[in-house]
């Protein structure tokens, strides 16, 4: 694993290669290599999504140039679904990089029950070593096996399909804006709430001089606290935008085999 970042290389086509390989990376442009990421396909495994999906900056790297990233997020999900072995492989990826700080779904979201399940289980076996977070807009799901544990952060994003089940005044939410004038009282903006503590809005503050979102339980650095962060939309959307089709599926899968794990 490489401290900059893709245990694949961005420009490399892996292809069907990948059945129950697990990829994951450290940073990407703007969260430090202190923070492992792991990602599933954009849009096809966020039940949640709402508005979002016309602006998802996640959209980018499976419609440019970076073939590895798509295959690489594919491979996830087709572990996540299928290998029996997943939540094995995810601890020892995690201890053999070493990170303190592990995000879920830069890309992709919690898809069903399973899954999450599997999520709770890896942060688990990882109480006492590793702290998790990650921002879902599937909200129709029972979260508490996250929320439960003592090193996970759940941040509930509005602008999905389930933005009524979010209660403002007390739950971890974010949100994203077009103007700082939308701003609510009290809300962290960001980048530019970063850019106090690091001089630069562009560089990577995120688990390193930022750790805001990363938790909002007492860690060696955060105190506990509601998080309420709202991020400045500073790209054009994505809008109307054909998703590539995925991969092949893994061989060892039956186009009939719908259970998964």
């Amino acid at each position: 694993m490489s401290r900059n970042g893709n245990v694949l290389n961005r420009n490399q086509n892996v292809g069907a290669v990948l059945s129950w390989v697990v990829c994951v990376a450290l940073g990407n442009d703007k969260i430090s290599s202190n923070v492992l990421l792991f990602d599933l396909p954009v849009r096809r495994t966020c039940p949640g999504m709402g508005e979002c999906g016309k602006y998802c900056t996640s959209l980018k790297p499976e419609v440019g140039k970076w073939k590895g990233v798509p295959d690489a997020r594919w491979a996830n999900f087709w572990a996540s679904l299928y290998d029996p072995n997943f939540v094995d492989k995810m601890v020892a990826k995690i201890r053999e990089s070493g990170v303190r700080w592990v995000r879920f779904h830069v890309s992709g979201d919690l898809y069903r029950k399973q899954y999450l399940e599997a999520v709770a289980e890896i942060a688990s076996r990882l109480k006492d070593e590793v702290n998790f977070f990650l921002y879902t807009k599937s909200l129709h799901l029972d979260l508490t096996p996250l929320t439960s544990l003592p090193n996970f952060t759940v941040i509930k994003s509005l602008g999905g399909k389930f933005d009524h089940l979010i209660d403002t005044s007390k739950d971890n939410y974010a949100r994203v804006i077009k103007d700082p004038s939308e701003q609510w009282d009290g809300e962290f903006l960001c980048p530019e709430g970063a850019a106090g503590l690091t001089g630069k809005a562009t560089e990577k503050f995120c688990g390193y001089n930022c750790f805001y979102c990363l938790s909002n339980k007492k860690t060696e650095k955060t105190e506990p606290h509601q998080i309420k962060v709202a991020f400045l939309m500073k790209k054009k959307g994505f809008n109307g935008t054909k998703l590539p089709p995925p991969p092949p599926r893994p061989a060892a899968v039956s186009p009939e085999d719908e259970g998964g794990r």
